[in-house]
């Protein structure tokens, strides 16, 4: 047989049974990853909320320890006071499909021992809402 008579495009067939087969199935491939990948999202927030919980961060907790935590601080920003506060935060973009979820936390520190924890509506947002997504 000649190479151009061996793919006869009339002589193609379809197997109709296994295209609406793949058809059916496929959406359940969608489904396992979508739960897989929210089981991951879940095992991400619970890991971030623990990381960011500010009552685990007390008066006078070391600087040092605090870093270890939550890594190199994101900001540094001096306020109206004049303290010098540390913004750490994170932010997980798959958790919800609407909307991101945020994780922040602010400390001010005296002589490397920490004096305050801000979160929620103690944080100024004014000043992180140009370094934020």
């Amino acid at each position: 047989m000649r190479p151009h008579e061996k793919y006869n495009s009339s002589s193609q067939s379809v197997d109709w049974g296994l295209t609406a087969a793949y058809l059916l199935v496929s959406p359940l491939r969608a489904v396992g990853y979508i739960s897989k990948k929210r089981a991951n999202d879940k095992t991400d927030y619970a890991k971030l909320a623990e990381m960011y919980n500010p009552f685990q961060f007390t008066l006078k907790t070391e600087r040092k320890n605090v870093e270890s935590l939550l890594g190199e601080p994101r900001l540094v920003h001096t306020n109206a006071q004049n303290a010098i506060c540390y913004y750490y935060w994170e932010t997980l973009k798959t958790y919800q499909p609407i909307a991101p979820e945020h994780f922040r936390i602010a400390i001010t520190y005296e002589d490397d021992y920490v004096t305050g924890v801000y979160t929620g509506d103690l944080l100024d947002r004014d000043v992180i809402r140009d370094f934020i997504d």
